[in-house]
């Protein structure tokens, strides 16, 4: 179990493009239902009016519909993305030092971070092969067979949560996330420092909650209307006592902090996407034992 503290960092180019959208200016004449782009985020009025008020005062006439396409991958919506015909080039500056990246609700073949060596800092050169002729960057395809025929013409699936570690650095970071099927999209970016706190046990408890409604009227007809989902999580983790006072002090931390990446299985190819967790921590219960582990119970709800 892998607890990610994020840091912020700037968005220096990207090659997504924007929505084509009216850009909100003062004394603009909106309409009912429009939307409007100001300081990189889409607003919709509420009626037809002249606007005098910046859309992220005027809360009483604008909905705020989260940012657009090249900076959805770093507000807090997970389920919007950045999305991108071809291959996604994305250019940051993180002023802090960090050592942990990831990409969340991603779709993609494979991710590239040009210039660094995300193959050493994650233990992915084994041989002298891996060294010449392995990849550089982390395989978005992984493989998934339940017979032959899937071994030899099928058998992927593209891995939508990834994390990996970074060399310790600050400063421009440049990431490429390579097209699948002609297309990419990333609904988070993550930059930060992985604090480790012990081992994720078997039989983890993983749910969601749906905000789907259903109504039915007088003659039963029943209408249901799409809704997101959150992601939960209850799981016991294996720490060493000795660093009981350490991962008490990581969990309030996150706590206190509000949002967090909770990583429970780090395994770069084979971890499981729904051990990945961006939210709260509800709750956690550290049972110190007077030998060399300790048990550690965590329970998670997720961002939309």
């Amino acid at each position: 179990m892998l607890v990610v503290e994020p840091v912020d960092f700037e968005i220096k180019s990207t090659s997504a493009v924007d929505e084509s959208l009216p850009i909100w200016s003062a004394n603009l004449a909106v309409k009912k239902g429009q939307d409007y782009i100001y300081n990189g985020k889409k607003y919709r009025a509420t009626k037809d009016f002249t606007s005098s008020k910046s859309p992220d005062l005027d809360t009483e006439n604008f909905v705020d519909y989260g940012a657009t396409n090249s900076r959805a991958f770093s507000d807090e919506l997970l389920h919007s993305q950045t999305t991108a015909n071809g291959d996604l080039l994305i250019t940051i500056n993180v002023k802090e030092r960090v050592s942990a990246i990831a990409f969340l609700n991603c779709y993609c073949s494979r991710i590239e971070i040009p210039n660094l060596d995300i193959r050493g800092a994650n233990g992915w050169v084994k041989s002298w092969w891996d060294y010449f002729f392995a990849p550089v960057g982390f395989n978005a395809l992984v493989r998934e067979c339940g017979s032959w025929w899937q071994y030899f013409y099928g058998g992927f699936r593209v891995k939508k949560d990834i994390f990996f570690k970074l060399p310790e650095m600050s400063g421009e970071i440049q990431i490429i996330l390579r097209a699948q099927d002609g297309k990419s999209a990333l609904g988070m970016l993550i930059v930060g420092n992985s604090q480790y706190i012990g081992e994720t046990l078997i039989q983890p408890e993983i749910s969601a909650i749906s905000y789907a409604k259903k109504t039915t009227d007088e003659w039963g007809n029943s209408v249901v209307r799409k809704g997101k989902t959150a992601k939960r999580a209850n799981c016991m983790v294996v720490t060493q006592t000795k660093d009981a006072d350490r991962i008490v002090n990581v969990l309030d931390n996150a706590r206190n902090r509000g949002l967090s990446l909770f990583v429970g299985d780090s395994r770069a190819s084979d971890g499981l996407d729904s051990l990945t967790i961006f939210g709260i921590l509800s709750d956690y219960s550290l049972r110190v034992n007077a030998h060399d582990y300790s048990e550690l119970d965590l329970s998670f709800e997720g961002v939309i």
